[in-house]
């Protein structure tokens, strides 16, 4: 299973529309995101600022991104999330596997930032 706070990470750009979230919602989001700089950075100052993870999930999370130790995992999990947003490969699918405590290898790729 996915830790659920380190999958905040992923929400990057849904925090803004809380609760439960349509793909058209989804999809707006990543426009939006993709169309605005000034929104991207935005939304990955809010992602660190909302990040809850536990140091055990912060370690998990700088081992699944292939970071070195002392890294700022939440900073680089919420850029990286933000732009696999805006591009789009971070699907709604991924972000409903997510709610569900669990990783997709598309969620592995954009965390690995392949």
């Amino acid at each position: 299973m996915f830790h659920r706070g380190a999958g905040a990470i992923v929400l990057v750009g849904l925090l803004m529309l809380g609760g439960c979230v349509s793909s058209t919602q989804y999809s707006a989001v990543s426009e939006a995101l993709k169309g605005s700089a000034e929104l991207r950075r935005e939304s990955v100052e809010t992602c660190v600022k909302n990040n809850r993870s536990t140091p055990e999930q912060k370690d998990m999370m700088r081992k699944l991104m292939n970071l070195s130790p002392g890294s700022n995992v939440v900073r680089v999990g919420c850029e990286r999330a933000t732009a696999g947003l805006a591009s789009g490969k971070l699907s709604y699918d991924d972000y409903r596997a997510i709610q569900f405590g669990q990783i997709t290898p598309q969620i592995v790729r954009v965390f690995q930032n392949r």
